[in-house]
């Protein structure tokens, strides 16, 4: 998966909302979160509201706070660095198996070219808190969501450990081939754990009992297509008969 799978298509602005497929985890209080981001806060019912976790450095050079307080703006941000790591080995306290611990020691520096014209370098940089909002067409940020009901992802889930579901996206949106990224979304539908896969077991109960409790008024359909006709899912790119097909970038 990348950025571009869901962001990038440049549509005139517009009212109205989009449907999309997604999966979450479920945490030990029954409620769904991100399946690849620890960080992001849990789905709560309603609307929810997407904000940028990013712990990278920003793509947007105009968020390096300037260190010598003249206001200047950075037009061009370069990183360079590497990683030297140690060979010491460590053994369990009964000197059984072993394994290698590497340690690392980072040399990195950061070359900025400033808005006077000046090139200065620096062994680290400061940004400037809330730098965009969510999503962002830099930043991989924002609620993702499928827009194919085929998708691989989507057509191979078995619901192990894993829950399905519809979200209804608004605000603004970024549009992809395969989905899209926006800024509010809320859970309309979800499929019920309990009724996946071929037999019914404690573990899937528990998930659907959870699911009942903290999200009493999603209503919990048996399978994906159920979930597909409950929301359908309309096609977000042009068609290939369309000028604006062939304008895509």
């Amino acid at each position: 998966m990348t950025i571009k799978d869901y962001s990038g298509v440049d549509f005139d602005f517009a009212i109205g909302e989009v449907y999309g497929l997604r999966m979450w985890r479920m945490d030990a209080f029954g409620r769904l979160r991100a399946r690849n981001m620890d960080t992001a806060r849990p789905w709560k019912p309603g609307i929810n509201e997407a904000a940028c976790h990013s712990t990278a450095p920003p793509s947007d050079p105009a968020a390096v706070i300037d260190p010598t307080g003249k206001g200047r703006t950075a037009k061009e941000v370069s990183y360079s660095g590497g990683y030297f790591s140690g060979g010491i080995v460590l053994r369990t306290a009964g000197g059984g198996s072993s394994w290698p611990a590497l340690s690392y020691e980072p040399e990195k520096s950061y070359t900025v070219t400033w808005d006077d014209g000046e090139v200065e370098r620096y062994d680290r940089l400061k940004y400037r808190e809330a730098l965009h909002p969510s999503p962002d067409e830099k930043c991989g940020c924002g609620f993702y969501a499928y827009s194919d009901p085929q998708h691989e992802e989507v057509a191979q889930y078995d619901g192990h450990h894993l829950v399905l579901g519809i979200v209804r996206g608004t605000g603004r949106t970024l549009i992809g081939t395969k989905g899209f990224r926006c800024e509010k979304a809320e859970i309309v539908a979800l499929r019920d754990p309990s009724r996946c896969g071929r037999k019914k077991t404690e573990w899937r109960e528990r998930q659907s009992a959870n699911l009942r409790r903290v999200y009493p008024d999603v209503p919990l359909l048996g399978s994906r297509s159920e979930l597909l006709e409950f929301a359908p899912i309309q096609p977000l790119l042009p068609e290939p008969g369309t000028d604006e097909f062939w304008s895509l970038p």
